[in-house]
Protein backbone atom coordinates (compact mmCIF):
# COMPACT_ATOMS: atom_id res chain seq x y z
CA UNK A 1 0.00 0.00 0.00
CA UNK A 2 1.14 3.63 -0.79
CA UNK A 3 0.59 6.48 1.90
CA UNK A 4 0.36 10.25 0.70
CA UNK A 5 -0.81 12.97 2.80
CA UNK A 6 -2.69 15.19 1.37
CA UNK A 7 -3.93 19.12 2.30
CA UNK A 8 -7.77 19.04 3.67
CA UNK A 9 -9.72 22.22 4.43
CA UNK A 10 -14.01 21.81 4.55
CA UNK A 11 -15.90 25.46 4.07
CA UNK A 12 -19.31 26.02 4.84
CA UNK A 13 -20.24 28.22 2.21
CA UNK A 14 -23.49 30.53 2.21
CA UNK A 15 -24.92 32.34 -0.85
CA UNK A 16 -27.65 35.19 -0.41
CA UNK A 17 -29.35 38.22 -2.00
CA UNK A 18 -30.70 41.05 -0.22
CA UNK A 19 -34.25 41.73 -0.96
CA UNK A 20 -35.43 45.60 -1.62
CA UNK A 21 -33.80 46.38 -4.78
CA UNK A 22 -35.44 49.22 -6.78
CA UNK A 23 -35.45 49.80 -9.97
CA UNK A 24 -34.38 47.27 -13.10
CA UNK A 25 -30.80 46.43 -11.25
CA UNK A 26 -30.26 43.08 -9.89
CA UNK A 27 -29.92 43.17 -6.38
CA UNK A 28 -26.42 42.10 -5.61
CA UNK A 29 -25.52 38.51 -4.28
CA UNK A 30 -23.40 38.24 -0.69
CA UNK A 31 -21.29 35.13 -0.19
CA UNK A 32 -19.61 34.01 3.12
CA UNK A 33 -17.21 31.34 3.67
CA UNK A 34 -16.46 29.55 6.93
CA UNK A 35 -13.79 27.46 7.59
CA UNK A 36 -15.03 24.40 9.37
CA UNK A 37 -11.75 23.57 11.02
CA UNK A 38 -10.89 26.80 12.76
CA UNK A 39 -14.42 28.56 12.35
CA UNK A 40 -12.70 31.63 10.68
CA UNK A 41 -15.39 33.28 8.38
CA UNK A 42 -14.79 35.57 5.06
CA UNK A 43 -17.46 37.72 3.48
CA UNK A 44 -17.25 38.64 -0.21
CA UNK A 45 -19.18 40.64 -2.45
CA UNK A 46 -18.94 39.18 -5.62
CA UNK A 47 -19.38 35.58 -7.09
CA UNK A 48 -16.34 36.48 -8.73
CA UNK A 49 -14.39 36.97 -5.71
CA UNK A 50 -15.75 33.77 -4.28
CA UNK A 51 -14.29 31.75 -6.26
CA UNK A 52 -11.00 33.27 -6.77
CA UNK A 53 -10.95 32.54 -2.86
CA UNK A 54 -11.99 28.93 -3.43
CA UNK A 55 -9.37 28.03 -6.19
CA UNK A 56 -6.83 28.94 -4.23
CA UNK A 57 -5.01 25.75 -2.95
CA UNK A 58 -5.05 24.94 0.77
CA UNK A 59 -2.79 26.72 2.68
CA UNK A 60 -0.05 25.03 4.57
CA UNK A 61 -0.67 24.34 7.63
CA UNK A 62 -4.20 23.12 7.25
CA UNK A 63 -5.17 19.51 9.05
CA UNK A 64 -3.39 16.93 7.10
CA UNK A 65 -4.73 13.59 6.29
CA UNK A 66 -3.12 10.36 5.57
CA UNK A 67 -4.67 8.47 2.89
CA UNK A 68 -3.53 4.58 1.74
CA UNK A 69 -3.67 3.67 -1.62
Amino acid sequence: MNSETMQYASYLVRLWRHDGATGSQPTPYHAEVEHIQTGQRRHFHTPADLYAFLHQPTPTGEQNETTDD
